[in-house]
């Protein structure tokens, strides 16, 4: 799934999709722009927008209603949404400098059953979140050119268990975060336009083991990675979608394809999920 901020839309393909591929599904008349997208294990979309969350049901199309919408989960404007093992609602609230988290099947102005104060570690603007093998929490602080890691029982003013954050991070203005099979960090910088890959546990001022960018990239904003090892890559600016292999991608990096073109009806894709 892809949340296009240039039309309110949500356009879906298969991860197979290459080149000028029209998209499956296309769900529209959005009342504000998608940020960041996630899908729970029963396949409902959740779609992040400044002011609310909505959850569509699996396979929704068109001008389709939302199951439910959460009024108290805004994101503030940063974006970032992510679903844990248990089926909970994570949201990172911009403004808050707060991870939020919703019980299954919450509604309107649900209370959080629990909110982590990352601005206390120093985290601030947090923007995207996304979890590891271990239930390990990832957020980045767009504002704080760091990324935390925080415990999966983490709560109020906890002190994360990482925290990657100094020069030889090479971190500026991170946005996407993905942590693949292995449990390396994936850090898409909006400033360098590059890709950063930590390796698992990797915490302090330090260095990437490596980062990769594509040649012309624009803005480079969400990451996601599959179960087979592609890493998928949005551009705002050019409206496109790299695909690259994660494990070898290094350097001005050859995408294995590219999702681009009129039929794919991207346009401005900002958030980003595999489901």
């Amino acid at each position: 799934y892809v949340a296009n901020s240039g039309n309110k839309t949500i356009t879906e393909y298969p991860t197979t999709a290459t080149g000028n591929a029209a998209p499956t599904i296309t769900i529209t008349g959005l009342p504000a722009n998608p940020e960041a997208l996630a899908v729970d294990s029963a396949g409902n979309l959740y779609v992040a927008m400044p002011s609310s969350v909505e959850v569509f049901a699996p396979g929704a199309s068109g001008a389709a209603v939302p199951l439910r919408t959460i009024t108290s989960a805004p994101t503030g404007g940063g974006g970032g949404v992510a679903i844990d093992g248990g089926g909970n609602l994570w949201v990172a609230d911009f403004t808050a400098n707060a991870l939020k988290e919703f019980a299954p099947g919450a509604n309107g102005a649900a209370v959080p059953t629990n909110t982590i104060n990352v601005g206390f570690a120093g985290v601030t603007g947090p923007n995207f979140v996304t979890f590891d093998s271990h239930g390990n929490i990832y957020v980045s602080g767009q504002t704080s050119a760091n990324v935390a890691v925080y415990a999966s029982n983490a709560t109020g003013n906890a002190t994360p268990a990482q925290l990657i954050v100094g020069g030889t991070t090479t971190i500026v203005l991170p946005y996407g975060l993905a942590v693949d099979s292995a449990n390396n960090l994936y850090v898409s910088d909006y400033s360098t336009k590059m890709v950063d890959v930590f390796a698992a546990g990797a915490t302090g001022n330090v260095a990437p083991t490596r980062s990769f960018t594509v040649a012309g990239v624009g803005t480079a904003y969400t990451i996601a990675i599959n179960n087979t090892g592609l890493i998928f890559w949005d551009d705002l600016t050019n409206s496109n979608v790299n695909v690259l292999t994660a494990a070898t991608a290094t350097g001005t990096a050859t995408p294995v394809t590219v999702i681009t073109g009129a039929a794919t009806t991207l346009n401005g894709p900002w958030g980003m999920t595999i489901h």
